[in-house]
């Protein structure tokens, strides 16, 4: 099962665990959309939360406070709660 996160990421559900995967924008030579694993989790929500910190991450500066990170961090969240709503 593919569960699709936004336009880059995705979790892929196996029998036995949950793997958090980003597309890199590269192809391999058969024209198939190259990805890479961001960790495998034994839980959607490890998963989930993993994918919250990635997202928040792109999101800012290369140099930001824990101020705005926490706040960057609460604002992904509930985006995501939107999502799943």
């Amino acid at each position: 099962m593919i569960i699709k996160l936004d336009d880059k990421c995705f979790i892929v559900k196996d029998s036995n665990c949950y793997t958090l995967k980003e597309l890199t924008g590269s192809t391999d030579k058969k024209g198939k959309p190259l990805s890479k694993d961001h960790g495998y989790y034994a839980s959607l929500e490890n998963a989930l939360s993993k994918f919250l910190i990635i997202r928040t991450e792109m999101s800012l500066e290369n140099e930001s406070t824990i101020k705005e990170y926490i706040a960057e961090l609460k604002k992904q969240k509930n985006e995501i709660k939107e999502l799943i709503r």
